[in-house]
């Protein structure tokens, strides 16, 4: 009757370890979906503020260097 116990309590102890391995093999893979999730949210949002950015920085500067008097107005009549 003992040894029956013992073998009883030993499947116990293993399932319960099997289903703590899975338990944990299922947390790990969840904050690792996380990770990868956080991480392409970081990349779309630093591509979105770099386009951003750059689509701007053409008219800015243009706008500067024609404010400083780089470019000349062609068309610009003088009147006496």
């Amino acid at each position: 009757m003992c040894k029956n116990e013992d073998n009883e309590i030993k499947k116990l102890e293993n399932a319960e370890t099997k289903r703590l391995e899975a338990f944990t093999a299922k947390k790990s893979l969840e904050r690792s979906r996380r990770e990868a999730k956080k991480l392409a949210h970081k990349k779309v949002v630093s591509r979105v503020q770099g386009k951003l950015l750059v689509s701007k920085l053409k008219f800015n500067a243009i706008s500067y260097l024609r404010d400083v008097g780089h470019f000349k107005n062609r068309f610009d009549e003088d009147i006496l």
